[in-house]
């Protein structure tokens, strides 16, 4: 087979394929449905990276017994604003799923509600998070902590993870404008692809375990990653460790073991959620300020919104298919059996 052979597959045909692979490495049926969806969605909305290639190593995890894959996870209220969902082992989605109806009533009942996620496996697409509350008519704000990437400024041996962080604002009768980001100039994932291809990074990206700035992929990955805006990024992402290692008691980016590695322990990592219903403060008609900084945005050249590009893709892949490597289709099929 020519490893630049390409085959397109519906939504339908992705989703299924992911399914079947996560069932078999190990999920239950809730968790490899609900697995199958977030990546086949991420796959959807254009970031490939997110997607379905990451499958594979996915199921490898839990295969492995690294990630529990068949794990029931504990929701409880340890105050009236307050959800904690225990994913004991799994991974992050099906314990945030268990506790999203909670945390929608302790909203609607205080104008405010946190949900923290605990012993979990690493989030991947977080704004698929944030945006199922925005779907719901609340603003969310949430983070996760990953295992150590980034190193302060001015050192070179990494302290905290890239960190993520994503907000979604509701908006009427359009999807959610979602924003989601790493605290640190790209995402790992990127690194790592590079590293495989052997191709070279952009400057600014990372510096090699001397503390020197590098071009090299894989010198990169025994190095440091560069937070995101100098001090300012690796400010957002000790902010993001607070709200969720510390908040939550679970291990921090410099505790968590590092997630490629098929045979280390489990992570242990956590994710927050903060939930607000703007209409007890702003009224009901407070989503009229967003299309007004939406039209603002509309209104200039070249200029475009956040996440707006992420929307393009769904509507469109949605009606052609992905398209991905043969040699991935391969692999997900041997996994599913």
């Amino acid at each position: 087979m020519n490893t630049q052979d390409r085959i397109t597959l519906t939504a339908p045909e992705a989703l299924e394929l992911a399914r079947a692979a996560f069932a078999m490495a190990g999920c239950r049926d809730e968790v490899a449905a609900l697995m199958a969806r977030i990546f086949t969605e991420a796959e959807l909305d254009g970031i490939a990276s997110h997607g379905l290639a990451r499958v594979p190593g996915v199921c490898g995890h839990v295969a492995s017994g690294r990630v529990a894959g068949a794990a029931v996870p504990v929701v409880t209220r340890p105050a009236p604003a307050m959800v904690l969902a225990d994913a004991r082992g799994g991974f992050p989605q099906p314990a945030f799923q268990a506790a999203f109806e909670d945390t929608l009533s302790a909203v609607r009942a205080c104008g405010i509600a946190t949900l923290v996620v605990t012993d979990c496996f690493a989030a991947d697409v977080m704004g698929w998070h944030t945006e199922r509350f925005a779907e719901a008519g609340y603003l969310a704000i949430g983070c996760a902590n990953v295992p150590a990437a980034i190193a302060p400024l001015g050192g070179n041996r990494p302290v905290l993870g890239t960190n993520p962080i994503t907000c979604a604002i509701p908006r009427a009768g359009q999807p959610p404008i979602v924003i989601d980001q790493a605290s640190s100039v790209i995402a790992k994932s990127e690194i790592v692809e590079r590293a495989a291809a052997g191709e070279a990074l952009e400057p600014g990206w990372a510096v090699d375990s001397e503390g020197a700035p590098t071009l090299d992929a894989k010198a990169a990955l025994a190095g440091a990653m560069l937070p995101a805006g100098g001090y300012k990024g690796f400010g957002i992402a000790l902010m993001v460790e607070a709200l969720t290692a510390f908040l939550a008691g679970s291990q921090t980016s410099l505790q968590a073991p590092p997630l490629a590695k098929a045979d280390a322990p489990a992570p242990r990592l956590s994710q927050s959620y903060i939930v607000l219903d703007p209409a007890r403060i702003a009224g009901p008609d407070w989503m009229d300020s967003v299309e007004g900084l939406v039209t603002a945005i509309d209104a200039q050249p070249g200029a475009r919104l956040p996440g707006s590009r992420r929307i393009e893709a769904r509507r469109r892949l949605a009606e052609t298919g992905v398209t991905l490597p043969a040699t991935l289709v391969v692999k997900l099929k041997e996994i599913a059996g």
